[in-house]
């Protein structure tokens, strides 16, 4: 099967969505310290601990044509201020019916 999802850069006035790397990996951490907020209940957050597993698997449904992992940029300062995805997406093959 042809890759549908491509890698892509998403740039606007206040933040720049970049392809996630394994070698964003401190800064995603550091981005989530801000408050501890792998300790919250309502969210998924990386920590320390569970950093290798998190980028693992968001690259992982990039690999599968499922998701497009980013990590976001502040452009003013140009510092990683956390990670998003576009998760479980679905190629329209045009058999709506």
């Amino acid at each position: 099967m042809q890759r549908w999802l491509s890698e892509t850069e998403l740039k606007h006035d206040l933040v720049t969505l970049n392809p996630m790397r394994k070698t964003h990996r401190d800064a995603i951490v550091e981005a989530a310290s801000d408050g501890k907020l792998w300790e919250l209940w309502y969210t998924t957050v990386p920590g320390e601990e569970t950093i290798d597993a998190y980028i693992d698997a968001a690259l992982a449904g990039y690999a599968a044509d499922t998701s497009l992992p980013f990590v976001v940029i502040e452009n003013s300062s140009q510092k990683l201020i956390g990670s998003s995805r576009y998760l479980n997406a679905e190629q329209n093959t045009g058999a709506w019916k």
